[in-house]
């Protein structure tokens, strides 16, 4: 069973009933990682190959990037409580989950997964999907879905938005959270390489069986297809910007590559 944005409208309408003692799967593996970095398709590929239910992302966790920490704990529990089948699945893949992962861990404390890519390419990937210019100066909130603003909301308005892109990557992943060996990272760009290894490398890790080749489904588009995908990110940012996002995420990135 997989679980969208689409069908989350069904279920919401009466999920909330079923006894809270009930949850299909209490122990569930959360998929981490920033928007855009490759979380729906890995996902996606779990599931299939365990042929294991999947969440692929949450509407009611959209909002806890614009909530306050002193609210944000039990606005997050509710959630949980209030719906134990869409958010009981095997695999819940939600990015809004990487700014407080701590918090969620709480609620499903089973082995997790956290998807890492190249920063510049997840802000690429970020800014197209809005359709913003990566060459933009500055960013108006108004004119993006708000569903996507809170990713923009702890970064100045007065920094280009492929920088503030980058920071809210950084803020995401500079985390000592990560470094739970209750952690798998997974490298998109691993993933592209050899889908069938890297899956069979994380469904050992949460002590799941592979039923399935990766190479079935690795390939299927899960999200819209940026437009300058596939493109060389060097040639595509002016270099004076390209210079301060590697300034600001080098070292962090490079820990991962590197641990």
């Amino acid at each position: 069973m997989n679980i969208n944005s689409k069908n989350q409208k069904f279920l919401s309408s009466w999920e909330h009933l079923v006894p809270a003692y009930f949850s299909p799967n209490g122990n569930g593996h959360l998929i981490f990682g920033a928007q855009k970095s490759g979380t729906s398709v890995i996902a996606n590929a779990l599931a299939y190959c365990s042929k294991r239910s999947l969440t692929l992302d949450h509407k009611s966790l959209w909002p806890t990037l614009q909530l306050q920490e002193s609210t944000l704990r039990d606005y997050v529990c509710r959630q949980f409580e209030r719906h134990p089948i869409s958010l009981g699945t095997t695999f819940i893949k939600e990015p809004c989950m990487t700014f407080s992962p701590e918090i969620f861990k709480e609620h499903r404390p089973n082995k997790s997964v956290l998807i890492i890519r190249n920063p510049l390419d997840t802000a690429r990937s970020i800014l197209d999907r809005l359709d913003v210019p990566l060459e933009s100066k500055h960013l108006e909130l108004n004119s993006i879905p708000n569903a996507w603003r809170g990713l923009f909301i702890h970064t100045s308005n007065n920094e280009p938005p492929f920088i503030r892109a980058i920071k809210y990557w950084c803020m995401l992943m500079d985390k000592p959270f990560w470094h739970d060996p209750e952690i798998k990272w997974v490298h998109y760009e691993d993933f592209l390489k050899s889908p069938d290894d890297v899956v069979r490398e994380v469904l050992e890790f949460l002590e799941l069986k592979q039923l399935r080749p990766a190479t079935d489904i690795s390939s299927i588009q899960i999200q819209p297809k940026g437009k300058n995908r596939g493109q060389n990110i060097e040639s595509l940012i002016p270099p004076g910007l390209l210079e301060h996002a590697q300034n600001l995420s080098n070292k962090i990135y490079y820990r991962f590559r590197t641990s």
